[in-house]
């Protein structure tokens, strides 16, 4: 019996021949990972559903063409679902919800989960009150973890431009955070 390939760029390849079933496991496989980076930048639940379908939907598309990914098909979507998102920035004014989503803290004591709790409210009302450009330059640096050049790539800056606003948000951070919490141990324990 011979083996299938369940490689992404080999159910890819089946999808541009066709097979529906290989394209349906691409998107279980890559709907999650796109839609924590979607929400992260736009802070809407429908807006980040609806770019993830754009991105599948490109993907659809460019399937059996010669714009098809060749080589990493992770990285490729999600340089796509970056652009999709920043073209929905940029087209309207982002809808900001009142706090992030609340994550799920398996911690059994009481005051840990309460200052937990605190903590993740403080850092997502100091992460909704910086500027578009300083959000998504937190979103790609410290959640996406790309290096400043890839991220400035994705923003269309310059280097320096993008350092700037990085340094402007964690500025920003900084200042907004409460007294008892430290930024850089605050932030990224919150993000991790």
């Amino acid at each position: 019996m011979k083996r299938l390939d369940c490689s992404s760029n080999a159910m890819l390849a089946r999808a541009a021949g066709g097979d529906v079933l290989a394209f349906s496991s691409l998107v279980e496989r890559y709907t999650p990972t796109l839609y924590k980076l979607a929400f992260r930048l736009l802070l809407d639940r429908q807006e980040a559903e609806d770019a993830v379908q754009d991105v599948f939907t490109k993907l659809w598309k460019c399937a059996n063409t010669s714009a098809r990914p060749q080589t990493n098909l992770r990285g490729w979507l999600r340089q796509v679902c970056t652009r999709i998102c920043l073209d929905r920035l940029r087209k309207k004014r982002p809808v900001l919800v009142e706090e992030l989503p609340e994550m799920i803290d398996e911690t059994p004591a009481a005051d840990a989960i309460l200052e937990e709790e605190e903590m993740r409210n403080a850092i997502a009302r100091c992460f909704e009150a910086l500027s578009t450009p300083q959000r998504i330059a937190v979103v790609l640096t410290y959640f996406e973890e790309l290096s400043n050049k890839d991220a400035a790539e994705r923003m269309g800056l310059h280097i320096k431009a993008f350092e700037s606003t990085l340094r402007r948000a964690r500025c920003s951070l900084a200042s907004m955070l409460e007294p008892d919490y430290t930024p850089a141990n605050t932030f990224e324990r919150s993000v991790g």
